[in-house]
């Protein structure tokens, strides 16, 4: 069942990149999945340790974003760091910002701005601010993460992994570690088929 599951899932990431080819230097510079729209590589990185502070608007869905990638790095890297709310424009600092953009704009579009002075994740949605969140997440493999510029928004609207506890199940500790995957591959809906004339699931 879980060799199925995990060629579904890579087949699904594989058709889910945001361009339809997308030039060899925006996969060879960073690592993420599915590869973003528009990447552009500078010089220099940012050092990132568990003084790095995390800043989020008061008052904003940037406080859950930045509560989310707080405890993923912390689950995921090792690395205890801090969010609290304050000035985003701070150096030093990484910054989750929800901020109007001109012209009309894909719901899950975000930029992702890093520098060796700051980092800057932004969007004028809450979606996509979670899904720059994602992309930083992969990005911070490493206590340098190096300065780039990346424009993204998803190739297409409905990205989604069906899942059949009708017939086949599946715990509930799988299912939950199944949304997270996909939440971190930015897969965005999930159809879970929970009945059929062999079984019904939930009471």
């Amino acid at each position: 069942m879980k060799k199925y599951m995990t060629l579904a899932v890579c087949c699904l990431l594989a058709a889910c990149s945001s361009k339809e080819t997308p030039p060899a230097a925006t996969t060879q510079s960073v690592s993420v999945i599915p590869a973003p729209a528009q990447v552009v590589m500078k010089s220099g990185a940012f050092d990132l340790s568990a003084a790095t502070p995390v800043r989020y608007a008061a008052d904003s869905p940037g406080e859950q974003v930045a509560g989310y990638f707080v405890d993923l790095m912390k689950r995921t890297r090792g690395l205890a760091l801090a969010a609290a709310a304050g000035e985003t424009g701070g150096k030093q600092a990484i910054s989750f910002v929800l901020q109007a953009r001109e012209g009309s704009q894909v719901e899950e579009a975000y930029s992702l701005v890093v520098s060796p002075e700051r980092i800057l994740v932004s969007s004028h949605s809450p979606r996509g601010l979670f899904y720059g969140a994602v992309t930083l997440w992969q990005l911070a493999a490493a206590e340098q993460i190096p300065a780039v510029e990346i424009e993204d928004a998803p190739r297409f609207r409905w990205r989604g992994l069906m899942l059949d506890s009708a017939r086949h199940y599946q715990s509930p500790q799988f299912i939950e570690r199944l949304i997270d995957t996909m939440a971190l591959h930015k897969l965005n809906v999930l159809h879970w088929h929970l009945t059929d004339d062999q079984a019904w699931r939930i009471e």
